[in-house]
């Protein structure tokens, strides 16, 4: 029987939308394009930094446990942004994870795993190699676990939450080492990681970081001369994933979900801390592409000012940039709830408007202004008693 055109068209198009309804249909890009960056970030938890405004974000959206599950996006969703610097010779990290629970309270050799908890992991195969990367190993052990640890780094990321609107700078970076399990190393690689702040804001996370790069002659007494020089168009094997719990009262705690940026097939669903075969891929650039650079540069002469601050009944907004078009002006109270959402037209390089905050509790403010898509300014308002 011949079927009717417009009933396949029809079809077709019905298929294309329920695999695109599909939860964990989206994945990173394949390569990740990782841009050169002039102007490293400020590494504070605020993405805020010229540098990101026009990169793209990648997804977190893949369910690894249990594999392949619907999930809410109210419970988990992730994203995540990534520069280099040739001048710098570090990778440049801008993480967000909305979560209803946030888990923490993981005490190193009092508590089991750190991948029970609230953890972000990063998993880089410098040479984009593959293959196993648990221990040192020989015989049976190498061909199950992997002959070279340092293969592949799987840096589990764990920092202590703090209340909302603090930024901790003191994480604990996990990795695995030694020659099999009678002789299990649990390695702490901070020093890879030379600038780190991860802040709360209501039930978001950010982590903003650098990571130095090694190659898997990498000894952990004695790293000299193994940090590797990037370079454009290096390749390297590259995913980013988040452990979710979602029971602080549970002892002991064991992570409910598990959520990566590539898709694996079933069998390898937890496989990354243990295969870098699973990896994704990352293509270092040259630079950012010259449109990119042109906005950036313009951005670099906008100015926002907000006065008095600290204020009471009201405050003024002015505005200063070459930039027009629709903005939008929101406020933040410290728990990351909005208090103040405003949006108008920029005709001009000058902008003014008065806003009463009278009804505001005393207390600090995050202010973010916007034009089109990316973020333009954040500052922060204190409001007095009135």
């Amino acid at each position: 029987m011949k079927i009717p055109m417009k009933f396949l068209r029809l079809f077709l198009l019905t298929a294309l939308l329920m695999l695109n309804a599909l939860p964990g249909y989206a994945t990173q890009d394949d390569p990740v394009l990782v841009h050169n960056v002039t102007s490293p970030p400020t590494i504070d938890g605020l993405p805020d930094d010229y540098c990101w405004q026009d990169i793209p974000w990648q997804v977190i959206d893949q369910v690894w446990i249990p594999y392949g599950t619907p999930h809410d996006e109210e419970d988990f969703a992730g994203r995540y942004k990534v520069l280099w610097s040739e001048e710098e010779n570090l990778l440049y990290f801008l993480a967000e994870v909305e979560d209803d629970v946030f888990v923490d309270g993981f005490v190193l050799n009092e508590t089991t795993g750190a991948h029970n908890f609230d953890v972000l992991e990063v998993f880089l195969d410098e040479d984009r190699s593959g293959g196993k990367h648990v221990f040192d190993a020989t015989g049976a052990t190498g061909e199950e676990w992997g002959t070279n640890a340092e293969n592949a780094f799987a840096y589990h990321i764990y920092t202590d939450i703090s209340e909302s609107g603090v930024a901790e700078s003191d994480p604990w970076v996990h990795d695995m080492d030694g020659t099999g399990w009678g002789d299990n190393i649990s390695r702490n690689y901070v020093n890879h990681f030379p600038e780190y702040a991860l802040r709360r804001e209501g039930n978001r996370l950010t982590w903003e970081f650098s990571l130095e790069v090694y190659n898997d002659e990498y000894e952990y007494d004695s790293p000299e001369g193994t940090r590797v020089t990037l370079s454009p168009e290096k390749e390297m094997g590259f995913s980013i994933a988040y452990c979710d719990n979602d029971d602080p009262d549970e002892q002991p705690k064991e992570r409910d979900s598990f959520f990566g940026s590539v898709e694996v097939p079933a069998e390898a669903y937890n496989d990354h801390w243990i295969n870098a075969d699973w990896f994704g891929l990352a293509r270092l650039v040259d630079s950012t592409t010259t449109k990119i650079q042109e906005k950036t540069n313009q951005r670099q002469n906008l100015n926002l000012n907000l006065y008095p601050n600290p204020g009471s009944s009201s405050v003024n907004m002015v505005i200063k940039s070459p930039e027009k078009g629709r903005f939008t002006f929101r406020m933040y109270n410290l728990l990351g709830e909005l208090v103040y959402d405003v949006s108008d037209i920029k005709s001009a390089f000058d902008y003014k408007q008065q806003f009463n905050i009278s009804d505001l509790a005393r207390g600090i403010y995050f202010v973010e202004m916007r034009i089109g898509r990316s973020h333009i300014a954040r500052s922060k308002l204190v409001v007095t008693d009135h």
